[in-house]
Parts: C-alpha cells; structure tokens; sequence
C-alpha cells in the first residue's frame, strides 16, 4: 500500500507540476497578447498621426503649387508686354534711323507712297513747332506722319 500510496503521490505531484506549469504559459501567452494589443494600439495611433501630417503637408504643397502658378501666370503676361514693347521699340528705333540717315541727306520719305522729298522739311517742321502749330498740324502741311513730326522734335530737343 505504502507504494500505491507513494505511486498516487507522485502522480498527484506530476499533475501538479504540469497545472503550474500550464498556468504559466496561459498567463504568459495572455501577456504577449496583451503586449501585442497595445504595439497594435500604438501603432495605429502612429498611423492616424501620420495621415493627418500627411494631408496637412499636402495641403501647404498644393497651395504653394497655386501660389506659383499665379506668379508664372503674372510673369508670362509681363514677358509678352514686354515682347511686344520691344518690339515696338524696335520699329520706332527703324524710323527713327531712318529718318537720321535721310535728314543727314536732306531727303524725307513721303510715308505715303515712299518717294523721296528733297526739301528739309526738318527745319520747316521745327520752325512750324517754334511757331506754337501742334504736330497734327505740321504733319499734315508737310505730308508726313504726326509719328515723324515727333521724333524730328524729339530729335532737336536731344541736341
């Protein structure tokens, strides 16, 4: 009896041993999955943190985009003004050179029709202008353009 009793008592003590140590893994494997609970918690709240950063960035990059845009757009317009005032300036500077190299040979074109005048008709339009007649007046007396008028006044008023 004394080995039954002895046999009993070693499987009672087995028995135990194996509850305890059941017991320890179950909590054990109940606080990795705790653990694993909060990473996933954490990590979440990371992801929330990051998207709304993300969109807030978003939004500062797409108004700086539009911001752009318009300084591009205000640009664009003022290289064409540009263009174009050069351009003109380009055609006044031809008349203009035209009309320097003609008066040095007492020649003015009649915009008219191109032919050649061979009076000075800078100094009738210069003493016309001295005499208080405006250059819409002058050049229609002498048959050329109120353009030339100005610049032969323009012109004197430089030397």
């Amino acid at each position: 009896m004394n080995n039954l009793f002895i046999l009993i008592l070693l499987q009672i003590v087995g028995f135990a041993v194996i509850f305890i140590v059941l017991v320890r893994k179950i909590n054990k494997s109940q606080n990795y999955k705790s653990i694993v609970d909060k990473v996933k918690n954490e990590l979440n709240s990371i992801m929330v943190e990051l998207n709304h950063t993300t969109e807030q960035h978003i939004g500062l990059i797409e108004d700086k985009i539009k911001s752009l845009s318009k300084i591009l757009s205000n640009a664009d317009k003022k290289i064409n003004i540009l263009k174009r005032e050069t351009e003109k300036h380009e055609v006044s500077s031809k008349v203009y050179d035209k009309i320097l190299i003609n008066n040095k040979e007492n020649i003015v074109l009649n915009p008219v029709n191109n032919e050649k005048i061979e009076i000075n008709i800078n100094d009738r339009a210069l003493k016309l202008f001295n005499e208080g007649f405006s250059s819409e007046i002058i050049a229609g007396k002498l048959g050329i353009t109120v353009g030339e008028v100005d610049l032969i006044i323009s012109l004197k008023n430089r030397r």
